[in-house]
């Protein structure tokens, strides 16, 4: 299985390869060619590689929300054009932080993967030009999911509330 993790910024991805590779048992595998998802990054952008031996973890942080719904085109049309089984999503994640904005907006973040609900599992069609109709899982995961904030704060929260610091 294939799940591409989309991010707002380096620290958000840096946190959620940290926790996947405590929580999860993935490790952290570097970036090569047999990567399912190869698309080029811009110089702000990072890619993290986390596996198991039947689930491969992408998480890549775009360089803040604004250029989410940018990014995501470009993975359309990488679903649309891919022509290796092997570099199909099977689950697209997209995590924001809620800040103060509305669900409408947040849903808007998404473009073609535009979602009806907040921190829900939907499923997306697409088109491929050699497989046909493409049945992604897509998560759009608004954090903190009640109340205003980012990823950060919300990590300070539960540690507060774990008594850590």
């Amino acid at each position: 299985m294939n799940v591409l993790v989309v991010c707002e910024g380096n620290t958000d991805a840096t946190l959620l390869g940290f926790y996947l590779e405590r929580k999860r048992d993935v490790e952290f595998k570097p970036k090569s060619k047999k990567s399912f998802f190869n698309i080029n990054l811009d110089s702000y952008q990072k890619q993290i590689n986390l596996a198991t031996n039947d689930v491969s973890i992408e998480i890549i942080s775009v360089g803040g929300k604004a250029k989410i719904k940018k990014f995501l085109e470009e993975v359309k049309e990488y679903l649309i054009n891919i022509r290796n089984e092997n570099g199909l999503i099977d689950k697209l994640v997209v995590i924001v932080d809620r800040d103060d904005d509305t669900e409408e907006s947040i849903r808007n973040l998404l473009g073609p993967f535009r979602t009806q609900k907040v921190n829900q599992w939907e499923e997306i069609s697409l088109n491929n030009v050699l497989f046909g109709e493409l049945k992604i899982k897509t998560l759009l995961l608004c954090v903190p999911p009640d109340k205003p904030g980012a990823l950060e704060r919300f990590l300070i929260d539960s540690l507060k509330k774990m008594k850590v610091v």
